[in-house]
């Protein structure tokens, strides 16, 4: 029997590519899933326009696929979040039926990528208690066998905990996003992996924008580490599911298509927190899932070459302003490791 698997997807004012992204799910070729918008407090009228959508009122359009209206009506079911005990509409009873429903969390405030995306897996575990549990960003596209392919590999071996379709450029939709995947202990980066053939390949990380991972995994590793918020994440996750053992597979055949960024990049300080995420969670990340003498040779490496490089881009560039919220980065990284202890810094 075909295991159940629960798709989540995170939305914060970008319902133009959120339908895109769920109309590409709803014409998949696996069948035995449930779906899970999480709407990070939009004020674009977010859930309005995904529910237009599902009354099909909207038509997306992508040269991915060609829209389907005999799938439409989709029914709907909202909640309040995080907590999703009442169904916003009063006097609406949550329907259990598992597939060919869209259920909607709106929470009331923007809690980033990790906690946004633990709203929904705490939603599903507790509603649906699916086998896997796929992540999905939603300004990506993926191909109809997407889902059943993941799930394929996924029933092949047990040692397997996460498995993510490597996301290739939707402008480019033969070339490959990133092939850094191999993680580097004492640079706090990653290294490309060299592709031999195969259809998989065994890797330190793949990318939350398209990661299924196993449900009893979580049961051991945990959630997503909320304090990270954007960025950084999803890497924490795969090196703490190595750490018991598990495997981490990336299917390299083209099966989801990423637009990459689309939320940061709207906003006009969208560079400011790129550089000031990414600085403060590469050092927590590592901190977290090194040891403490690769750690050391990390921060040496870090504040000599990378505050260095940093400083002559920004000169390069003519973007001084980029170098406050890099500095708030280190800053931030480094009282989060002091004022956490070790224990408390590393645990789930």
């Amino acid at each position: 029997m075909s295991p159940h698997i629960s798709i989540i997807i995170l939305n914060w004012n970008g319902w133009r590519d959120t339908i895109e992204c769920l109309e590409s799910v709803f014409q998949s070729s696996y069948t035995h899933y449930t779906t899970i918008i999480v709407d990070n407090c939009s004020s674009d009228d977010s859930i309005e326009k995904i529910k237009e959508y599902c009354a099909g009122k909207i038509h997306p359009g992508s040269i991915f696929f060609k829209y389907n209206p005999s799938n439409k009506p989709i029914p709907v079911n909202v909640f309040n979040g995080p907590d999703f005990r009442e169904n916003v509409q009063k006097g609406e009873v949550f329907n259990p039926i598992l597939e060919g429903w869209l259920t909607i969390i709106r929470n009331k405030k923007n809690f980033g990528f990790a906690e946004g995306n633990n709203i929904g897996i705490r939603f599903v575990r507790e509603k649906y208690h699916p086998k896997y549990i796929f992540l999905l960003n939603n300004d990506t596209v993926i191909h109809p066998d997407c889902i059943r392919d993941l799930i394929c590999i996924a029933e092949k071996d047990e040692r397997f905990g996460i498995i993510g379709a490597l996301p290739y450029r939707y402008a480019a939709p033969k070339e490959p996003e990133s092939l850094f995947l191999l993680f580097n202990p004492r640079r706090g980066n990653f290294k490309p992996i060299t592709i031999h053939g195969e259809d998989t390949e065994d890797v330190d990380y793949v990318s939350g924008c398209s990661l299924l991972i196993k449900d009893e995994l979580i049961s051991k590793i945990g959630f997503l580490y909320s304090p990270l918020f954007l960025y950084y994440e999803d890497c924490d996750w795969c090196l703490r599911s190595k750490k018991y053992g598990y495997r981490v597979i990336a299917k390299i055949t083209p099966k989801v298509w990423h637009k990459g960024g689309a939320s940061t990049d709207n906003l006009v300080t969208g560079s400011h927190l790129k550089m000031y995420f990414g600085t403060r969670n590469r050092i927590i990340c590592t901190y977290r899932n090194v040891s403490s003498f690769d750690f050391l040779i990390f921060s040496t490496y870090f504040i000599i070459l990378i505050f260095i490089k940093t400083h002559i881009d920004a000169l390069r560039q003519r973007n001084l302003p980029i170098l406050k919220p890099f500095y708030r980065g280190i800053i931030d990284a480094f009282r989060f490791i002091l004022t956490v202890n070790r224990q408390n810094a590393i645990e789930r």
